[in-house]
Order: C-alpha cells, then sequence, then structure tokens
C-alpha cells in the first residue's frame, strides 16, 4: 500500500509506529481535540490508517534488530532520515546519545570510582583527626566527635 493521500494521516501513521502511543501520535500528527484519546482509536481503526500501520510495523521491525549491531543500525537509520518525514531533531540527538553510549564513544565522559581498603583507611584516618573537636570513645566501641 503506497503512502496515505491525507498527508496528517500519514505522519499519525509513521508516529504511531514509532511510539506505539495513539494519543502521542495523534498529537504530533498535528490533529487538535478536547479529547484526542477517542479521536486517536477512531483514527487508527479506520481501515486505510489500519493497513497503512501494518504495512509500517512489517518494514520497520525487522528481526535485525533484536542484537546490538542491528539496534545502532535502526538508530543510525532514524537519525538518517530526510528532514520531509516526521522524525523530530530531538529524536535523532537521542539516537545519536544512544549509539555513542553504545559503542563506548561518551567514554571520556564517564567517572569511575573504586572503593576499598584505601578509602576506608582514609576515612578512619579522617576520624582519627576531628575538625575542631575531640574524639569521645562510646559504650559501644564506636566513636563520637
Amino acid at each position: 500500500m503506497p503512502e496515505l493521500k491525507n498527508i496528517r494521516q500519514e505522519r499519525f501513521c509513521l508516529l504511531f509506529v514509532m511510539t506505539g502511543n495513539a494519543t502521542e501520535a495523534y498529537r504530533e500528527a498535528g490533529y487538535h481535540s478536547k479529547t484526542p484519546e477517542i479521536h486517536a482509536h477512531q483514527l487508527v481503526t479506520n481501515s486505510k490508517v489500519e493497513s497503512r500501520i501494518a504495512e509500517l510495523r512489517a518494514i520497520s521491525t525487522p528481526k535485525r534488530i533484536r542484537n546490538r549491531e542491528g539496534i545502532i543500525e535502526w538508530l543510525d537509520d532514524l537519525m538518517s532520515r530526510p528532514a520531509d518525514e516526521p522524525v523530530k531533531w530531538s529524536d535523532k540527538l537521542r539516537a545519536a546519545e544512544i549509539i555513542a553510549r553504545m559503542c563506548g564513544y561518551n567514554a571520556a565522559d564517564r567517572v569511575e570510582v573504586h572503593a576499598g581498603n584505601s578509602l576506608n583507611n582514609y576515612i578512619v584516618a579522617l576520624r582519627a583527626r576531628p575538625i575542631g573537636g575531640e574524639v569521645i570513645e562510646l559504650e559501644n566501641g564506636q566513636e563520637s566527635p
């Protein structure tokens, strides 16, 4: 089935397949209503729209997405879609962010903290030298400043 002639319906179908949320897709496609959930449901049950959604789902969720390389390939495809398709820049930027994290490109942004005996020894040393107070031994063996 070719693209729907009604641009908003086509946009709704694409958004619905991407998000899985009919009400959100309804709003993002440019429809306005006081009861968007009702109108979105009516649109989903429209025979032409229903057929188009089924077709888009068949071509947009291949088995290749089930592994790491497939996810990266799918996100890359999302980022490279032309401007006339209903994909927001924020979605493209988010896809780039996810790819960077999955490939380890953000390693410089990560901070690794290792806690071991050296940290414990440092804390004990700090407690032994309280600032502005004395160390008072309690009955149960703990200290109090």
